[in-house]
């Protein structure tokens, strides 16, 4: 649960890990955003295993069993991975009762920018100019959060924000390059 990682009275956890090679799945209940900052590993969704390195980021929602891990292989490097776990409560106070992305997408802010059948499952390769621009994004994330200078929440919110739509750009870029026709301008 959300209790072992958040802080009292806050809805909203930033780390960067090195991944263990012991499987560990688990599950639980708020939204993580994970993005894979170095190195090649394993993430495993229920029953099924994802080849994962640099650039990767994933939306995982409420109750979906999975895990990261490095390969065991000790020639690759260590998987490291930033997290950005919430309760989308922490966004916007209307979203308390959201359980995952799909729910967040529908929500007001975000509505104009998404297709409407695209927040099922997102997995999205970035490329190399997304993927700086996405570890700078976290790198910043997890500084503020670390450093808990005065108004570090509110600054945090403003980044999640900027992380969804983000993602959101990501996603219909992803849409526009394969060539599908719902992907709106």
């Amino acid at each position: 649960t959300g209790e072992g990682h958040f802080r009292p009275g806050e809805d909203i956890f930033i780390n960067k890990v090195p991944e263990i090679r012991v499987p560990h799945l688990h599950m639980h209940n708020f939204i993580e955003i994970a993005y894979v900052a170095a190195g090649r590993g394993i993430h495993r969704v229920g029953d099924t295993e994802y080849n994962v390195s640099k650039g990767d980021l994933f939306v995982i929602n409420y109750d979906v069993p999975h895990e990261f891990r490095s390969l065991p292989e000790v020639s690759h490097p260590h998987l490291s991975v930033y997290n950005c776990i919430f309760r989308p409560g922490f966004i916007d106070y209307s979203l308390i009762n959201c359980r995952d992305f799909n729910d967040i997408t529908w929500h007001f802010l975000f509505r104009s920018l998404f297709p409407d059948d695209a927040a099922q499952r997102v997995d999205i390769k970035l490329l190399e100019n997304d993927s700086l621009e996405m570890e700078a994004l976290y790198e910043k994330m997890h500084r503020e959060y670390h450093m808990r200078e005065e108004g570090y929440v509110e600054i945090l919110r403003a980044y999640v924000i900027e992380l969804l739509v983000t993602i959101f750009r990501q996603y219909r870029k992803r849409l526009k390059s394969s060539g599908n026709p719902s992907a709106k301008k």
